[in-house]
């Protein structure tokens, strides 16, 4: 019989999932599958970020905070920092081709 090992950032989600602030502020979320949600999640609350969930997705409420968290996420390349393409392009994080340059050195 083998044993399920569920990281502690992944089972916090899980476990958060429906505890979130339900209101009318318009969210910025996070992507991925959960162990990248997971460890944008962490990456950004150690660096000062107040990240809250809707369901299992990590979001924030201001968007000046999330683009200042997608471009630490795209400087740091974290886990998963490859869903964000059109966003960064969006708020001028990158161009499209460092983009692609970054994407073809991982």
């Amino acid at each position: 019989m083998s044993r399920l090992n569920i990281s502690s950032g992944v089972l916090s989600l899980l476990s958060n999932a429906g505890n979130s602030r339900d209101d009318e502020r318009p969210k910025f979320y996070f992507e991925g599958d959960l162990c990248q949600m997971s460890a944008q999640e962490e990456f950004l609350r150690q660096r000062g970020f107040h990240v809250e969930r809707s369901d299992v997705y990590p979001v924030l409420y201001d968007e000046e905070e999330y683009r200042r968290a997608l471009t630490a996420i795209w400087n740091f390349k974290i886990d998963g920092w490859w869903h964000y393409k059109t966003k960064y392009i969006q708020y001028e994080i990158c161009t499209g081709e460092n983009f692609d340059q970054a994407l073809q050195s991982t």
